[in-house]
């Protein structure tokens, strides 16, 4: 996917204006592209239009003008941004209930340790997320993940087969949860892997 470039940016008072339209094409987007897993976990598939929203809003709240500010935020939102082939996706771990955050966390560490969250083909073929490293230790979980998923060649010819049916998959100790990734989610999946902007 085409990464963000500052002339695709616009000034703080040009986004002022169109920032309620932004809103608005961005929660649509996002309705189709968040999806509950089980009670806890929540994943939201990103966009080039999702991420450029994201940093937007980033230097309108922090108010960031300079050339170099605005380029060390970008480096950050890009490196959201899925590769060729790839779906790129933001796992949430979303406790409600303030006592149990700690408990519930507790259970979810070495979730970002194998093959935890898939892919899943009515044929039984497999397509990992691989978790960015670095934000879970042996005591401790972050409650934001970033995972990547890699189609190759006959996983995209799958993808984009809507006959076969195809689901989402997580595996950890006692939390299995499965989701049907139906249209338009699919939809937008077929887009993130043979998209070329």
């Amino acid at each position: 996917m085409r990464k963000l470039t500052p002339d695709g940016l616009l000034s703080l008072k040009e986004y002022e204006r169109e920032r309620a339209q932004w809103q608005e094409r961005v929660s649509v987007q996002k309705k189709h592209r968040r999806k509950q897993l089980g009670p806890d976990l929540t994943i939201l598939f990103q966009s080039r239009q999702i991420i450029l929203f994201e940093l937007q809003e980033m230097l309108r709240a922090e108010r960031l003008v300079k050339d170099e500010e605005i380029q060390a935020e970008m480096d950050v939102y890009n490196a959201l941004l899925p590769d060729t082939d790839e779906v790129a996706a933001t796992v949430f771990l979303e406790i409600t209930k303030k006592e149990e955050i700690k408990p519930v966390l507790h259970e979810f560490i070495g979730l970002t340790d194998g093959n935890k969250l898939w892919f899943e083909f009515e044929n039984g073929e497999k397509v990992f997320g691989e978790c960015e490293q670095g934000r879970s230790t042996q005591d401790k979980i972050s409650s934001v993940h970033y995972v990547r998923f890699k189609f190759d060649e006959n996983a995209k010819n799958l993808l984009q087969d809507k006959d076969t049916d195809l689901k989402l998959v997580v595996d950890h100790k006692d939390y299995h949860h499965e989701l049907p990734v139906e249209r338009p989610l699919r939809d937008a999946l077929i887009e993130d892997v043979t998209s070329e902007d």
